[in-house]
């Protein structure tokens, strides 16, 4: 299955670590990308080096 994921913000917070936890779990079995607003926060290296970011 793939699955998009998508938040306003990669700056680390509550919810981005929601994202971030899910994401790396759902991406053992499923594709997976992650789409955020602007900036390059702390969350895009807290993801699954194998997963797709936008």
């Amino acid at each position: 299955m793939r699955i998009l994921q998508i938040i306003t913000l990669s700056e680390l917070g509550g919810a981005q670590t929601v994202v971030i936890n899910l994401s790396n779990k759902l991406s053992e079995n499923h594709e997976v990308i992650v789409a955020a607003g602007e900036d390059d926060g702390k969350m895009w290296q807290m993801l699954h080096p194998d997963m797709k970011q936008e």
